[in-house]
């Protein structure tokens, strides 16, 4: 018996909705359609069901699988980026620039030969800074105009410098470029004594005082005045000799010298001291000037 129209019409429409479902999957998913060519629709429940099947089928086929070439932050991998690179591209081998280093200049150095000191000025009248000892070495820094004296630091930590005198000291190195220093202005060394009264001699006409170096230079030569307060008699005396032929007084020692004699006796009087001692002979040199009284005895 031939099925109505209307039934074929319906089935129609029902084969043709499928097609489209699935060829609408296909292009999503971009998986395979499973061919309709397949389904037998002779029967009406054998088709329906065979449509069924490959509905289902097409529906829940899975893609394939893609490798996750993105990090933990969701940016890409550049491992994975350049183990793809590697393939096609063989990376280029940039040659190393030549670098041409310029030698350093070595410094100047002093060679010591001989204990010597290092003072804060090229001189004997300037204070002591350092003493460097033989076969010790140090920078040399600068130096005077005429090479006499070097002007140096030490080469433990540098915080030594001092003008070293030439005559134990040997340069080495180029010193010709080394600058000339201006020496520090010369120290006004102290020089200085003090004034005891000793005794008197030929019945209290003569006085005899000891004069002691407290001062940093040699004594030489003095001048005493000694005036008698009673009698207003004053005496003066020049030499560059105390007494005992004594040229000079070191620095610390002691010694005597005697006034010209006076005309009296002062013993029982105040007598003033007025002495000037010099560093050099003839009352040159620096000198100083101090003043003492006492009572004869």
């Amino acid at each position: 018996m031939k099925q109505p129209p209307f039934y074929l019409n319906q089935k129609t429409l029902y084969i043709l909705l499928v097609a489209c479902v699935l060829i609408i999957s296909g292009l999503a998913c971009n998986v395979p359609i499973q061919s309709l060519s397949s389904v037998d629709l002779s029967d009406n429940q054998n088709s329906t069901n065979q449509v069924e099947t490959a509905i289902v089928k097409t529906l829940t086929a899975r893609a394939p699988e893609i490798k996750d070439e993105m990090d933990s932050n969701g940016a890409e991998s550049s491992e994975g980026e350049s183990e793809g690179l590697s393939a096609a591209v063989t990376p280029s081998i940039t040659p190393t620039p030549t670098v041409t280093l310029t030698p350093t200049p070595e410094r100047p150095l002093v060679y010591i030969s001989g204990n010597t000191n290092c003072r804060f000025g090229p001189g004997e009248v300037y204070d002591l800074i350092h003493t460097y000892l033989a076969g010790e070495s140090a920078y040399l820094v600068g130096k005077n105009l005429s090479e006499t004296f070097w002007f140096t630091q030490d080469q433990e930590g540098g915080s030594i410098t001092c003008w070293l005198w030439g005559k134990y000291a040997t340069p080495e190195g180029n010193t010709a470029d080394l600058p000339v220093f201006t020496p520090p202005p010369t120290p006004t060394p102290a020089v200085d004594f003090t004034i005891t009264y000793k005794n008197t001699f030929c019945g209290g006409k003569e006085i005899i005082v000891k004069i002691k170096n407290t001062g940093e230079l040699t004594l030489e030569s003095f001048t005493a005045t000694f005036k008698d307060t009673v009698t207003s008699e004053t005496t003066t005396k020049s030499s560059s000799q105390f007494n005992g032929s004594v040229a000079k007084i070191l620095v610390g020692k002691t010694a005597e010298l005697t006034g010209t004699t006076f005309s009296v006796s002062t013993i029982g009087h105040k007598v003033t001291a007025v002495i000037k001692i010099c560093t050099k002979d003839g009352q040159q040199g620096l000198c100083v000037t101090r003043t003492a009284q006492f009572e004869s005895q």
